[in-house]
């Protein structure tokens, strides 16, 4: 996971370790939905840079910027599968939170982040 879901990923299992609403067997899940959230905040600025509709292939006709459907597609993904891990305020009303294992830290997960070198370091 980029750094993006890896903060996503930290932010999710911190909140939501109280309630244990995610728990390990939601990992591959809950590592599709930040990586999704990383797509989409990687997404809409390329959206707000282009703009909601472009020129056309011919340059004559404006069409709507393609990367609009991409960030509709990430954003429906997110939708998806925080309804599936219970980060909706309405999926969190009809969970039965039953006890299990907790969601494990990224770091189990991926390994510890690697350690930047500054320039001028031995």
């Amino acid at each position: 996971m980029d750094e993006v879901a890896q903060r996503v990923w930290r932010r999710i299992v911190r909140e939501m370790a109280g309630p244990r609403v995610i728990e390990a067997a939601d990992t591959d899940i809950l590592r599709c939905y930040c990586e999704a959230v990383a797509a989409y905040e990687r997404d809409v600025p390329l959206l707000m840079r282009g703009g909601p509709v472009i020129a056309g292939s011919r340059g004559r006709e404006l069409v709507r910027n393609p990367v609009h459907q991409i960030v509709r597609d990430d954003r429906d993904v997110i939708r998806l599968l925080a309804r599936e891990l219970g980060l909706s305020p309405a999926a969190r009303a009809s969970l039965r939170v039953a006890p299990g294992a907790e969601a494990p830290d990224i770091d189990a997960v991926l390994g510890p982040p690697p350690r930047l070198r500054v320039v001028g370091d031995a």
